[in-house]
């Protein structure tokens, strides 16, 4: 009898329940990453391209700009380039600072939700959410700076919302000064969250004399620094940028008009969210909890004007075209839409008539992480559908230098570049196809001023999705003799003669 209501006290402990779901979470959570690390031990075009452009610049270099339409954070890259320094330029060498980042990303948006929200069910469904967004887990081994900037800006969540800068020490304050000035070249999105910090300090001490001389010795170190770092290399980034792919960011920019703006929020729910495709249920839960924000006068309240403070600078940002608001380049905000998404969950009772209007929103808004969902992400193809090192390899054992030629799409061109040379696979035979505009009459034109009797590699491992052309050369392809031909993935080696 006495095991029997131990049995059921243990079955009626919510604590127990609770912090199981959690440790099942985050097993999965991790689990997931390791897998994608290990199995993803291959760059993409847009890593080799990153990648080539830092090879051979040294620490000091890697602050200025990098040329080819690549940026990232200095720091970044000179943590990067060290630990390739010691360990050479291999996938898992320069891929192990965003998988680490990415981790200690899932762990510190929980200590985040567990002290913001007040029902330990929105905590467990926040977290389950976070875990399972598709850009978060794809870039957590991906060479790239976006797990560490969303690591940054929790970090930021974290602890910039408690600090009270009227209340610092002559210590505390040059350790401040240092650590803002530090952030941005680590993760360029932090600006925004010093931004939220410095608007949040002076709403709640404008009063006070003591904050302005201590707010100036942060201000003036931090704003000569930036401005310096934008002269010297963001702006000139962001001119390569547009000189090689012009309008590339246009639609991520919000021009003040209102359909601009819900376009913008839409956006950014499709690609954090995939594939859940029924965003005005999403759309209505972010914009309710930016209400409940704004409203909140709980003693939490610092956090949530801290989320909206973020928020306006980085519309701000979009508004004056300084810094794009959608895709890849806002994933650091996917912590504070998750909050924003969830904060009318733990606000209303569930039984509650807008308890159960949230609800309405919740279960269809997230209603496409299902079975296929799941069986889809723990294939690493889901994530990573190209295989340019396979190809490669193969390309190297299959060519013949006498006879043959090797084209390579545009948008394989970098991972011929870096894998070709990391395999010592040396030939001058090899060329870009000029197929711009990237339409059929200019790719059939290329490919039509081919000689003939000429044999030809085509190097294929990527196409770029705005403007494909890969269906464009195997119609071409059709009635040609094929030689050799090797799909992995989505990648391809095409061997025929004209």
């Amino acid at each position: 009898m006495k095991s029997f209501e131990n049995l059921r006290s243990l079955i009626n402990n919510k604590k127990i329940w609770y912090y199981t779901a959690l440790g099942f979470i985050f097993i999965f959570a991790i689990a997931l990453r390791i897998n994608l690390f290990i199995s993803n031990q291959c760059f993409e075009d847009d890593e080799c391209r990153l990648i080539l452009t830092i090879l051979d610049k040294n620490l000091r270099q890697v602050f200025l700009p990098l040329g080819d339409a690549q940026s990232a954070p200095p720091l970044f890259l000179v943590f990067s380039k060290i630990l390739a320094y010691l360990f050479g330029y291999k996938e898992y060498v320069l891929k192990f600072i965003p998988f680490v980042c990415n981790i200690a990303s899932i762990f510190l948006f929980y200590k985040v939700i567990s002290n913001y929200f007040n029902k330990k069910l929105t905590v467990l469904l926040a977290l389950i959410v976070f875990v399972l967004v598709r850009p978060f887990i794809s870039f957590s081994a991906v060479f790239k700076q976006y797990s560490p900037d969303i690591f940054v800006a929790l970090l930021c969540l974290y602890y910039l919302p408690k600090l009270n800068l009227k209340d610092l020490s002559l210590k505390q304050t040059v350790l401040a000064a240092f650590g803002a000035c530090a952030l941005p070249f680590l993760s360029l999105p932090s600006v925004f969250f010093i931004g939220a910090c410095a608007i949040q300090n002076f709403v709640l001490s404008y009063k006070n004399k003591n904050f302005y001389k201590k707010f100036i010795l942060i201000l003036i170190p931090f704003s000569l620094l930036m401005v310096i770092y934008y002269i010297f290399n963001l702006l000139p980034s962001k001119l390569d940028l547009e000189s090689i792919f012009p309008n590339y960011w246009d639609d991520c920019f919000w021009n003040l008009s209102v359909k601009s703006f819900f376009a913008l929020i839409s956006n950014n729910l499709n690609y954090n969210f995939y594939p859940n495709s029924l965003i005005n249920f999403l759309s209505v839960l972010l914009f309710w909890g930016c209400y409940l924000c704004f409203m909140d006068n709980s003693e939490k309240k610092n956090i949530s004007n801290y989320i909206l403070y973020s928020l306006g600078l980085i519309l701000l940002a979009s508004l004056l075209h300084l810094y794009p608001f959608a895709g890849r380049v806002a994933l650091y905000f996917t912590p504070c839409l998750v909050i924003l998404l969830f904060k009318p969950f733990d606000y209303y009772k569930i039984r509650s008539y807008a308890g159960i209007l949230v609800l309405l929103c919740l279960i269809p808004g997230f209603c496409h992480y299902d079975y296929n969902y799941f069986k889809n992400i723990v294939n690493s193809e889901f994530f990573y559908p190209f295989s340019s090192k396979n190809l490669t390899a193969v390309l190297k054992e299959k060519f013949n230098p006498k006879e043959d030629i090797i084209l390579c799409n545009s948008a394989s061109a970098s991972s011929y570049v870096f894998y070709s040379s990391d395999m010592k696979f040396i030939t001058d035979k090899v060329y870009i196809m000029n197929t711009w505009p990237p339409d059929r009459e200019s790719v059939f034109e290329y490919l039509n001023g081919l000689k003939r009797g000429q044999k030809y590699w085509i190097y294929m491992v990527k196409d770029y999705s705005a403007t494909p052309i890969s269906s464009y050369i195997f119609e071409w392809l059709k009635g040609r003799k094929i030689l050799f031909e090797k799909k992995e993935r989505k990648s391809y080696l095409i061997y025929f003669q004209n």
